[in-house]
């Protein structure tokens, strides 16, 4: 069974995804890589990755502030699970057909890193699924 517990920790650890997006410009070598592109794209770009750390903390505070909401049968907890599951389930089947193998294959630190991404939206999925189940009976 799911509990409030379980779903903070996996709150906490949705938050500090969202936050390590910070790294991600160092890391990657953003500056650099988006010198390339023209000014919209960059633009979309930095505000796209934006609106993604900012969706990755707002699940996270959610599951970490409120996971009761969550556990308790409401048709908004059934909408807020049905999408969570829905863009967690996405979000690894990205994993694996969004990004090509050639970027991870072989490699010790990426291919490692790309399990643990497969493994957490994994575990996402299946949680979202376990919540939703629950607002339907």
């Amino acid at each position: 069974m799911i509990t409030t517990l379980c779903l903070q920790f996996t709150g906490a650890g949705l938050i500090a995804l969202g936050l390590l997006h910070f790294v991600f410009p160092r890391r990657f070598n953003w500056s650099e890589e988006l010198a390339r592109l023209s000014p919209i794209n960059k633009q979309i770009f930095l505000v796209h990755t934006l609106f993604i750390m900012v969706v990755l903390a707002l699940m996270g505070a959610v599951l970490l502030f409120a996971p009761e909401a969550l556990l308790e049968r409401s048709r908004l907890a059934a909408w807020v699970t049905a999408g969570f599951t829905i863009f967690w389930g996405l979000r690894l089947v990205i994993q694996w057909f969004g990004y090509s193998r050639e970027l991870w294959w072989g490699k010790p630190l990426e291919t490692t890193i790309h399990l643990l991404f497969t493994l957490a939206w994994s575990w996402l999925t299946w949680l979202g699924w376990v919540l939703w189940q629950l607002q339907q009976n």
